[in-house]
């Protein structure tokens, strides 16, 4: 009996092989990788769009009621060329007053927030 251990191979037929095999699978490991972090790049920049939509939205929503007369009639709807801004008046504590923000974008996105401001800059 052939002792294989021992033996020293000479020629190298088999060694090619698994060689390409992991530098395939090393390639297409890469491959799927950089498709993954472009698909998540590409999500990522969408919320940061839709994100400056309604800071964009919520800063001209605050500035039309601030320019806007003491005795409003609540809710105010605002239009403008992104999205809509609804303003909902609610009362909590007597040194200030509160409202409530209702962000629509044109891509159809809501968001709700609250605005905190102070009696006598009103």
């Amino acid at each position: 009996m052939k002792r294989t251990f021992t033996t020293r191979q000479n020629h190298e037929n088999g060694y090619v092989f698994p060689f390409v095999l992991i530098l395939l699978h090393l390639l297409f490991l890469m491959a799927f990788f950089q498709m993954s972090q472009y698909q998540y790049t590409q999500r990522a920049t969408e919320n940061d769009l839709i994100q400056y939509q309604f800071h964009s939205l919520y800063q001209m929503g605050k500035q039309s009621l601030q320019e806007e007369k003491e005795d409003v009639n609540f809710p105010i709807t605002y239009h403008f060329p992104n999205g809509d801004v609804k303003v909902y008046s609610q009362q909590l504590k007597f040194d200030r007053a509160n409202y409530v923000i209702e962000l629509n974008t044109k891509d159809g996105h809501r968001r709700t927030l609250t605005l905190h401001v102070p009696r006598n800059s009103h």
